[in-house]
């Protein structure tokens, strides 16, 4: 009797332990789920935030939607390819640009509590200090 509930609790631990795993690369490092555009500067131009209304970003396992106005006032998704590397220094990713349909960029994230940074550019950027590229920031939705 003591082995079977020992064989149990041992079971028990193995689904728990499967389950957390399964959880954490779901997450996707913290990206997984969609976040709120709060500030885009392009070449050290930080543009009105008026501008950014509706502008959101979902990241899933292998792909991102961003959800853009149109000239119209909908908002319109636009899917595409992505890709992470956490354990890069600093953390990289590849993702579907919005604005050029087919070009990934090559960017660079941080994620500080509710607020995710990225820096895109056509080669993966070294630090966020570069104003000559694009810095999003996305407050978690």
């Amino acid at each position: 009797m003591k082995k079977l509930m020992v064989i149990g609790l041992i079971v028990v631990a193995a689904i728990v332990v499967y389950f957390v795993v399964v959880a954490s690369i779901d997450d996707l490092d913290g990206l997984a789920g969609e976040w709120v555009a709060v500030s885009l500067v392009i070449k050290g131009e930080k543009m009105d935030p008026k501008e950014l209304k509706g502008v959101k970003v979902q990241f899933t396992k292998d792909k991102v939607t961003w959800f853009m106005p149109t000239k119209e006032g909908d908002i319109e998704p636009l899917t595409g390819p992505f890709r992470h590397d956490a354990s890069a220094k600093p953390k990289r990713m590849a993702l579907a640009q919005p604005i050029f349909d087919g070009l990934l960029a090559q960017s660079i994230y941080e994620i500080k509590g509710d607020t995710l940074r990225i820096c895109m550019g056509a080669e993966p950027p070294d630090d966020f200090s570069n104003r000559e590229l694009m810095m999003w920031t996305f407050k978690r939705q």
